[in-house]
């Protein structure tokens, strides 16, 4: 297609949508960041640092990605309704072809977009009191380029769910459906993502990886970026989550490309189904006019199951994600979980109870954790209140039986825990940090009483510890 082609088409469909429905667009776009909009502070609070500013604003802009609420209704307006459809008719004609009038309309859904994303961007960014730090702008571009490019990635994916279904109704329940139970996946964009190996699939993680990323934006900490992100990343660490999320896009528009133009075998018999014979027949499919409408009856036949089956299988998926990812977490959880000791024990007051392990350091942000269930079997006339006094460290099992009670205290083994009759239960954990790359371990316990003193008596109890590596999310 040539350049006045191409400007003809461009301005065609733009003509054919209706004022009202770009307005319906707009508000729907803005009524879905509203909420997050809210959460900016105030402008007279200032209390509050840039950094923590700069990402509560990139969390409002990656709203925008969460529902995908402009790209889904913002292609349900080019590609849906009546108007459009006779608009692609009139230009089907006129001699346009479908790869012209496809292009003409990604070209269009992508400046209304990216219009949205950066107009909310550079707003967001004014009203949350950024305007006197130096980074500003710095923050602007960073995170208008992120939006900018995340925009790009996405409106693939709102057109071929536009065209599959062509209703704006099934497209956008469908699309929001999706998106959130992808959101729900992968993490909202104020709370850490759950699943730490899908998080930056996301849209609204990764975009907020990429702008956090491009707008230089300094974490004060390791532990700080893993409280907004749930995870420890770098600009490599996206370099995975970028190429799967090309690979969608692509798909999408080589689908969504594929399936236009079988949706305008359907609106120009819908429009004209006999007098539109006079259309050159190769233009289409190269049948003749008869076997075109049949053709076109069968698409939106199935077009009709289509829409079926996905609503089946959409309101199936909001059941079985939240199971399956119970599920997966347990799962997680159980496969990185080592039982190190299990036993049933009358210990008296002030003996130790101690083993030896190995342990590697994960890989970071990984970290290990040492996790003991106690269940009290018999008090025996023990004092009706007790300290679990004990600890974990990086020692042999021959060097802690050298130790003696304070050598043990100032070794680390000093923490505590109450338990008062007649509770039966003691559940807790720490952490275990590790200086080298592997190294042997003694957790060791004790009962005391509540001056942490030794008296008489004999504790009898069963116990379990465990080693479990975790996130720290």
């Amino acid at each position: 297609m040539d350049g006045n082609g191409a400007t003809k088409s461009l301005r065609a469909i733009f003509r054919s949508i209706p004022r009202s429905n770009l307005l319906y667009w707009g508000l729907a776009s803005l009524i879905s960041v509203i909420g997050a909009l809210l959460t900016l502070p105030g402008v007279v609070y200032t209390e509050i640092s840039s950094f923590e500013l700069a990402m509560r604003t990139i969390n409002v802009v990656a709203y925008a990605f969460t529902l995908s609420i402009p790209f889904l209704i913002g292609a349900s307006v080019l590609l849906t309704t009546e108007d459009s459809h006779k608009s692609f008719v009139d230009l089907s004609m006129s001699g346009t072809t479908h790869r012209g009038m496809y292009t003409s309309c990604f070209i269009l859904l992508l400046m209304l977009c990216s219009s949205f994303t950066v107009l909310l961007t550079v707003g967001s960014f004014i009203l949350s009191q950024l305007a006197s730090s130096l980074f500003m702008l710095q923050y602007i571009l960073g995170t208008a380029i992120a939006a900018i490019l995340m925009t790009v990635l996405l409106c693939p994916m709102g057109v071929l769910l536009a065209v599959v279904f062509d209703d704006w109704k099934t497209s956008t329940g469908f699309g929001c459906g999706l998106f959130l139970a992808v959101a729900f996946t992968t993490g909202m964009p104020s709370s850490p993502a759950r699943y730490t190996e899908l998080v930056f699939l996301g849209p609204a993680q990764y975009f907020r990886a990429l702008a956090a990323s491009l707008s230089g934006i300094e974490f004060p900490s390791a532990l700080e970026m893993i409280n907004h992100f749930g995870v420890y990343f770098t600009l490599e660490s996206l370099i995975v989550p970028t190429i799967v999320i090309i690979l969608l896009s692509v798909l999408s528009l080589w689908t969504s490309n594929r399936v236009f133009k079988q949706n305008i075998q359907v609106w120009c018999f819908d429009h004209d189904p006999w007098g539109s014979q006079h259309l050159d027949e190769t233009q289409l499919t190269g049948q003749p006019p008869r076997e075109m409408l049949e053709r076109a009856r069968t698409i939106k036949k199935k077009r009709k199951q289509l829409r079926r089956y996905a609503m089946a299988i959409l309101v199936l998926g909001i059941f079985l994600i939240p199971t399956a990812g119970y599920g997966y977490t347990v799962y997680r959880e159980t496969s990185d979980t080592t039982l190190l000791y299990q036993n049933q024990h009358s210990l008296p007051i002030g003996q130790w109870l101690y083993g030896e392990f190995s342990a590697t350091r994960p890989q970071w942000p990984l970290s290990l954790m040492v996790r003991y269930e106690i269940s009290v079997l018999d008090w025996n006339g023990c004092p009706d209140s007790l300290i679990r006094q004990h600890g974990c460290q990086m020692l042999t099992f021959e060097e802690f039986g050298t130790l003696n009670d304070t050598e043990r205290w100032n070794a680390g083994y000093a923490m505590g825990s109450g338990l008062v009759n007649p509770e039966t239960r003691d559940e807790g954990s720490y952490g275990v940090n590790l200086s080298n790359e592997s190294s042997y371990m003694v957790w060791a316990l004790r009962f005391v009483d509540s001056n942490w003193n030794i008296t008489s008596g004999v504790l009898t109890f069963s116990i379990s510890v465990y080693l479990q590596v975790f996130s720290p999310n």
